[in-house]
């Protein structure tokens, strides 16, 4: 059997929540802030000072001053880096420093060592991101210098998609063995500075002055009670990291589906977020920080949303955010090159072995590039010993920098996969993959992270895995070939729901559902779509196997109502 949960999670769920839990929940150690704060004789010459500890998020003036604890809670030695990103979207490396040796980033079980530079609290106002990475090998981040500023902007570039990547839950492979946590640092001017800036009110227009309070005015009139008060609130998607209300980014897309993504905090917790009144999908990482989401359709011109973030006893704050949707000039009316990504593993180091998994993704390889116009020169073939965590992880963001908006993929994954019913997310098995250890899993998360940032317009994944049943949205009715075509999608087909699913069917060399799904092609009109594939799959394996399949389109991933099609070749359509 091939044990696993992959589908029904990755279709239904809009949130990567689940995942996030795995790298937030439980961390290994934590940044304090130590802070000095006067006493006694605080107007004198002397005056007594007192460190304070600050563990979770908070509010600091202009010119004030802080150091950084780095406490261990683990049994085993740590290493740990420190990155910040500032209101402004400027990404800076705290720690490691530059050249240094990481061995000095090390803190020894149950131990805590203090950071030697003392920071120093400086405009732009905002919200601050503090980021803690952890891990038990030293975590080098030199790869980031560069002392040519060409290059230095493109690094720069990447260690900020890091950083979102990280701030959603799904690190890259690099860093999918780390732990992390961020702590928000709300920077304000000083009362002096606030008072100056502040507009003056004279003659004729302070008596017809007009004072327009909204739901979210107070949070801005008290920023020095954001996080034990009212919310602090950031956008990761797009990035939006600390903009001061009032001040609205804007930002270009060329996709009509659209995803906003951000964190959220406060001491009380929260109730919910909503973005222009339609509730989003929430999840509490740890201590007190959240990560929310919310799929949004964009009209061509721009799209304006204000995301309004509850806490529990009732205070809010508001970020508004502008999204320009700009079409693509030409309509793409027919498909690019077909791109086929096949990962067939039979050989686990430590699950159990398959027999048939193999067999299945070379016939699918046959069959595709024999009858179905898939040029062997983009077929991108994964088997037993290269399908790492990380190799997969490799392949994946090869195809998100290679693929075109004219192009389609179809991924084929034949293997073990599980389900964590404690965090409800489904996972991919890679083959070098340790029982019970989700760390090592590819999660549905992460799959919907490659299907999100792929630009080819259609994106087709097929896993052949058990428990394969939860990612899915319902289905959306179905048009012609040519309309489906032209609307980008981004669709699964699951060989099971939350069961097992047999490795080889009776009397047959393919899994059940492999089996079916080749038969139907080969037996197909001239040009069949995903969703009239699928039901024909579903009702032939259901039918003979114990097993439901499952498919539709995956929601919060760039999916726009439209279906990859199937078209045969000439020598296909004469057998």
């Amino acid at each position: 059997m091939r044990k696993g949960l992959f589908c029904a999670l990755l279709l239904c769920v809009g949130l990567a929540g689940a995942a996030q839990n795995a790298y937030y929940n439980n961390p290994p150690g934590e940044l304090l802030m130590v802070r000095q704060k006067c006493v006694a004789g605080c107007d004198g010459a002397d005056p007594k000072m007192q460190q304070v500890f600050q563990k979770a998020a908070g509010v600091f003036s202009e010119g004030e001053r802080f150091s950084l604890k780095i406490v261990n809670h683990s049994n085993r030695p740590l290493y740990f880096a420190i990155i910040d990103l500032q209101p402004d979207n400027i990404v800076n490396i705290i720690a490691p420093i530059r050249d240094q040796p990481l061995s000095e980033y090390r803190v020894a079980p149950h131990d805590t060592v203090d950071f030697a530079a003392e920071l120093t609290i400086t405009p732009p106002f905002g919200v601050d991101k503090l980021l803690t990475i952890w891990s038990e090998e030293p975590i080098d981040l030199n790869a980031f210098y560069s002392s040519d500023h060409a290059t230095r902007s493109k690094l720069v570039a990447n260690l900020l998609q890091e950083v979102k990547w990280i701030l959603e839950g799904v690190p890259s492979a690099g860093l999918a063995k780390c732990r992390f946590g961020f702590t928000d640092i709300v920077i304000i001017p000083t009362k002096e500075k606030a008072a100056k800036a502040a507009p003056q009110a004279h003659g004729w227009a302070a008596a017809s002055q007009i004072s327009i309070e909204d739901q979210c005015s107070a949070a801005q009139k008290e920023p020095e009670k954001l996080y034990s008060v009212y919310p602090l609130l950031s956008l990761v998607q797009p990035l939006q990291a600390g903009a001061t209300r009032g001040i609205k980014p804007e930002h270009k897309v060329t996709t009509q589906a659209f995803v906003l993504k951000g964190t959220a905090a406060a001491l009380k917790g929260l109730r919910g977020i909503a973005v222009n009144g339609a509730s989003g999908a929430l999840k509490m990482l740890a201590n007190g920080q959240y990560y929310w989401e919310k799929e949004v359709r964009l009209q061509p011109g721009r799209n304006q949303f204000e995301v309004i973030v509850e806490t529990t006893d009732g205070h809010r704050n508001c970020e508004e955010v502008i999204v320009d949707y700009e079409p693509e000039t030409k309509a793409v009316t027919t498909p690019g090159a077909n791109h086929l990504l096949l990962i067939g593993i039979n050989e686990y180091t430590q699950w159990t072995k398959l027999k048939g998994a193999r067999r299945d993704v070379d016939s699918i390889e046959q069959l595709f590039t024999g009858g179905f116009n898939f040029d062997p020169a983009n077929v991108h073939k994964m088997i037993d010993g290269a399908c790492t965590k990380e190799g997969i992880d490799s392949v994946f963001r090869a195809l998100i920098a290679s693929l075109g908006p004219t192009d389609n993929l179809v991924v084929y994954f034949a293997g073990h996969g599980t389900l964590d019913k404690q965090v409800n997310e489904g996972y991919w098995i890679p083959v070098d993959a340790r029982m019970r250890k989700p760390i090592d899993y590819l999660s549905n998360t992460e799959i919907k992270k490659y299907l999100e940032a792929l630009r080819a317009r259609h994106v087709l994944v097929i896993a052949d895995a058990c428990f394969s049943g939860g990612f899915f949205k319902t289905n959306r009715g179905e048009s012609f070939e040519q309309k489906m075509e032209k609307m980008g999608s981004r669709w699964l087909l699951c060989s099971g729901r939350e069961e097992e699913v047999a490795d080889v069917m009776p009397g047959t060399q393919h899994s059940p559902f492999a089996f079916y799904l080749m038969k139907f092609l080969r037996a197909a009109p001239d040009e069949i779509t995903a969703s009239q594939l699928f039901q024909l799959v579903k009702v032939a394996v259901s039918g003979n196997a114990q097993q439901t399949p499952i498919g539709g389109p995956v929601s919060n991933a760039g999916d726009e109502g439209g279906e990859f099609v199937f078209h045969k070749t000439k020598s296909m359509r004469s057998q």
